[in-house]
């Protein structure tokens, strides 16, 4: 045996930014179900290839995961944010050929194994199982034809023998048996247990559904309903995203506007004091030079002989 036999395969794969666990869960198993059966599936009478790999996947114990959307999940192996993992000839609604197109180390960590087990029905135990059956009343037996009286003869010497009425019978009543609670078991227990069970027989069902497919003939219509539901959605989130980035541009453009005002009226406030500065110049020069002449008479020496 070589050393490139003994080596493991060390996986390429990288997965994008913001990738949740649903699809962590379902890409794998579809590409390594798809690699199992051979790395082509055609199917060209009904077009249901997708179908035959998530039932592969399920067969081999790597479930897809319930809430993924089939049709949106091979678009986007084919031509999407995954690259070209995969190959597809589609006719409308029909899938007739995938083809992976992966090698070995470009696949994604193979999957872990998930162990199914079959739930059977099983009839809930009632709380009041312990009390006996409670027998139906018995049906009254039918009414014997009273028969009609004979004639009375005409000789009173003679005595007719007359046939004793039949007793009734005696019915006896049924009551239902009393069904006795133990007065320490609490009622909110017991309703809670009933609650557990439920919601266990719950999680068995659909940890062992897998993906549904209850009617095969409207699953193209659920999975392009599913599509055009995601477009929405999408649609929706960009339309949310452009309408945020609108609100933060106005918002930057009131800020700015008000600035501006400020700056405005501060600029009014220092052109009116200039133009106040420069109206009163003259009474301030005329003052000035009023001044300057007092300061100048009261300086000079007083001249003799004058009175």
């Amino acid at each position: 045996m070589s050393i490139a036999e003994t080596t493991p395969v060390v996986s390429k794969w990288t997965w994008p930014r913001f990738t949740n666990e649903r699809t962590k869960r379902s890409i794998p198993a579809v590409l390594w179900a798809l690699h199992e059966m051979g790395g082509e599936v055609a199917d060209p009478q009904s077009g249901r290839v997708p179908a035959k790999i998530v039932a592969k996947a399920q067969e081999l114990g790597w479930p897809v995961h319930p809430g993924t959307n089939t049709s949106m999940l091979f678009a986007e192996l084919e031509n999407g944010r995954y690259g070209r993992c995969l190959y597809r000839e589609t006719n409308g609604k029909r899938t007739f050929l995938v083809r992976l197109l992966l090698t070995d180390e470009e696949m994604p960590p193979k999957p872990h194994a998930i162990k199914t087990y079959k739930v059977d029905k099983v009839k809930p135990e009632s709380v009041f199982a312990s009390a006996p059956p409670i027998e139906p009343d018995p049906e009254p037996e039918p009414e014997q034809p009273t028969p009609a009286p004979k004639p009375v003869p005409d000789d009173p010497n003679v005595t007719l023998a007359v046939a004793p009425e039949p007793e009734p019978e005696v019915v006896a009543p049924t009551i239902s048996p009393l069904v006795g609670v133990d007065a320490g078991i609490d009622p909110i227990d017991l309703l809670f247990d009933i609650q557990r069970l439920s919601m266990t027989a719950v999680v068995a069902l659909a940890t062992t559904a897998g993906t549904p497919d209850i009617n095969p003939d409207n699953s193209d219509e659920r999975d392009a309903e599913r599509a055009r539901l995601a477009t929405t959605l999408e649609e929706n989130n960009r339309l949310r995203r452009k309408l945020n980035e609108a609100t933060e541009t106005l918002v930057a453009k009131s800020k700015e506007i008000e600035a501006l005002r400020k700056a405005l009226a501060i600029a009014q406030n220092n052109l009116r004091a200039v133009q106040d500065a420069a109206n009163a110049a003259p009474n301030r020069e005329r003052a000035l030079a009023n001044l300057r002449n007092t300061q100048k008479f009261m300086s000079e020496k007083p001249r003799a002989g004058v009175v």
